[in-house]
């Protein structure tokens, strides 16, 4: 009471915080791979609607299609090239053969749910009721980006030395620079790591970073990435996109190749749909290859892909789960 009249307390009015800069990215991006996952495969549906692009290619053969059945075979042991190198990141790793699995599980999860869940999926099938999973974790995390590693420098070595366009040697030696440059600061960024519960996987992830285990990681990502050139120029061959020149056939693979994995580097939709054709047909469609063909091959290369790995690995989750063996944690 003041002077007879009484004071009413003025609350100050709330005002709306501003995000910080971060917060704004991380939902952005969110927002890009929920498009990303609902309209990629609905434009590929409308796609092959409007384009009919198998009316544009011959009906394929037995060599053909054995070409494509060997192919899948190879995508097999590639599995398990992948499930060697993520071994080789595990500083106490179980056996090869539960890698295998677990890397095969993850690749079916992947193909269901998208949205690159992965190596969350490998992560926690891996050793479950361990409480290894967030060092599991980083050791996956540090396995894709040794392969993306592996990846840069196989672009660089195809644009200067393979006859590939000049941007493409560019951006893998960005991605070689941005790895050198992690390897250069480790000393700092791991000093500098706060005592926290996902220190762990931050500390599992440089691991990687040790050069033994790294050249024998890079190495078995150079044959794994040599593999998959085989499998392309494979159905290539099948599809007829050969022009008779074997050199310019690993060229033309090692560009769709490329194509693929910037177009699937944002996580999005269930089994890349929509995104991998996307990548593949572009790459395709700048060595001359018509849209239709290039539709028609990466359609038919993407289901020789998914389809045994899906079937594999879904066998292997139930047949684990019903045996107590990579259950969930």
């Amino acid at each position: 009471m003041e002077n007879g009249r009484k004071v009413v307390p003025v609350t100050p009015r709330a005002t709306k915080t501003e995000q910080p800069p971060q917060s704004r990215v991380r939902r952005a991006l969110r927002v890009l791979q929920s498009i990303v996952r609902v309209a990629a495969p609905v434009a590929l549906v409308v796609w092959l609607a409007m384009a009919r692009p198998f009316d544009h290619v011959p009906p394929l053969g037995l060599g053909a299609i054995t070409l494509i059945a060997g192919a899948a075979v190879l995508n097999l042991v590639y599995v398990g090239l992948k499930a060697w190198r993520w071994r080789a990141a595990i500083v106490d790793p179980p056996a090869l053969w539960t890698c295998y699995w677990a890397q095969m599980e993850a690749f079916a999860a992947n193909i269901v749910l998208g949205m690159g869940v992965a190596d969350v999926v490998r992560s926690a099938r891996l050793r479950p009721g361990q409480g290894a999973f967030l060092e599991d974790l980083g050791s996956s995390l540090g396995d894709k980006l040794v392969e993306y590693l592996s990846l840069a420098i196989v672009m660089v070595l195809a644009g200067t030395r393979g006859g590939l366009n000049a941007g493409v040697a560019t951006i893998g030696a960005c991605g070689v620079g941005a790895f050198a440059l992690a390897w250069a600061t480790r000393g700092v960024w791991l000093a500098r790591l706060p005592e926290r519960r996902w220190a762990v996987t931050v500390r599992a992830i440089a691991a990687v970073l040790d050069l033994r285990r790294l050249a024998r990681m890079v190495t078995l990502g150079f044959v794994g990435w040599a593999l998959e050139v085989v499998m392309l120029a494979l159905c290539l061959d099948a599809f007829g996109l050969n022009d008779g020149d074997v050199a310019g056939l690993v060229g033309r693979a090692v560009l769709v190749l490329v194509g693929i994995n910037v177009a699937i580097a944002i996580p999005g939709p269930p089994a890349n749909a929509g995104t991998l054709e996307s990548g593949a047909v572009l790459a395709l469609v700048t060595t001359g290859v018509d849209a239709e063909q290039a539709l028609a091959f990466s359609v038919a290369y993407h289901a020789m892909m998914v389809l045994p790995v899906a079937i594999a690995g879904g066998a292997s989750f139930w047949l684990r789960s019903r045996s107590g063996h990579g259950g969930p944690r």
